[in-house]
């Protein structure tokens, strides 16, 4: 195993000059790489490394450089990537899935700019994510604290699941599975399959038909007066007395509503 320290000079991923091991990272589950601010150039070429499947690829907060472009954007696997760093990391997953990527930025610096591959997780801390056109799968996505923010453009394949207990989230993409417990969360994507909404908000912002599975309201709010156009379709909706679910009748449907509230549900105005 081997650690490789960026300390370049010219920019180059693939100088062997721009690492402290005297060697470019080139393993599979073997090497970890580190940005520790012993140099701050940014990563402008060499960055296409799809082969290469790392242990661990750490941004430290002291790296205030981008790594890569949208038109060249770094193109590698890790088991774990955390960035901490203050700069514009765009990434795209490798050959193979990246694990785990954690970003915990500083407040008010650096984004996290997804642009391809998959992931099996994606935690949010800190910081700012853009999901843009191109980005595969992630099959978990985590939100932490209020300081997290997920923006997951058209284009992107699918979101598997959502957990949120803060931060916010505004997204085109499908949602399969949904789960508040704070924060809140604008979807304008397609079928989402099960929403908890224990507590934050959920507000449906679309202008096309979309159907949800189920839809359990625990607590908190379920806005869909916002569909404008078009209409939704709620397959099963429970509906507890915490739970605030806000509708405009012509434009959702319930198949099977389960009413816990005793009180009968309150059309929008």
């Amino acid at each position: 195993m081997a650690t490789h320290i960026w300390q370049s000079q010219d920019g180059a991923w693939d100088n062997v000059a721009s690492w402290s091991s005297g060697a470019v990272p080139a393993g599979v589950g073997t090497d970890t790489v580190l940005f520790t601010g012993a140099s701050q150039y940014p990563v402008t070429s060499g960055l296409d490394n799809n082969a290469v499947d790392l242990v661990l690829l750490r941004i430290q907060p002291e790296y205030t450089g981008d790594i890569g472009n949208e038109q060249n954007p770094l193109k590698i696997s890790a088991d774990k990537l955390v960035n901490k760093g203050t700069g514009i990391l765009w990434y795209s997953a490798g050959a193979a899935t990246t694990n785990l990527l954690i970003v915990n930025t500083p407040t008010g610096h650096g984004y996290t700019i997804l642009i391809g591959g998959a992931l099996d997780r994606l935690q949010i801390v800190r910081g700012k994510v853009f999901c843009v056109a191109g980005m595969g799968t992630i099959a978990t996505i985590n939100l932490s604290t209020n300081a997290a923010y997920l923006d997951s453009g058209p284009g992107m394949s699918v979101i598997s699941a959502i957990n949120m207990a803060a931060g916010s989230v505004r997204s085109a993409s499908a949602v399969v599975a949904m789960l508040m417990r704070g924060g809140h969360c604008v979807t304008r994507g397609l079928a989402t399959s099960t929403a908890w909404v224990q507590s934050g908000g959920v507000t449906i912002d679309r202008t096309q038909n979309a159907t949800l599975g189920s839809l359990y309201l625990v607590g908190g709010v379920y806005d869909t007066t916002k569909q404008i156009q078009g209409a939704r379709t709620i397959t099963n909706a429970y509906i507890w007395p915490k739970g605030d679910f806000r509708y405009v009748e012509d434009r959702v449907t319930i198949t099977n509503l389960h009413d816990m509230t005793g009180d009968g549900l309150t059309q929008a105005v």
